[in-house]
């Protein structure tokens, strides 16, 4: 399936849901990261519960310190 990923399209065999999306990036502290699927972003709480099907838009969206 392809799914968009911060404005670059990848294609995912393994990814079933927000978890398989980050693990794919190395992603596996998740404080500090903000996910929106199709422009509503996901509760940490629904990162397993939510599937991904092809099309879908992701972005990933990572908290930094400074000014």
């Amino acid at each position: 399936m392809n799914v968009k990923v911060n404005g670059k399209i990848y294609e995912f065999t393994d990814a079933k849901n927000i978890i398989g999306i980050l693990e794919r990036f190395d992603i596996r502290q998740l404080s500090g990261i903000a996910v929106a699927l199709n422009d509503s972003v996901v509760p940490k709480s629904e990162f397993e519960k939510i599937l991904i099907k092809d099309g879908d838009v992701v972005e990933i969206i990572r908290a930094t310190q400074g000014g």
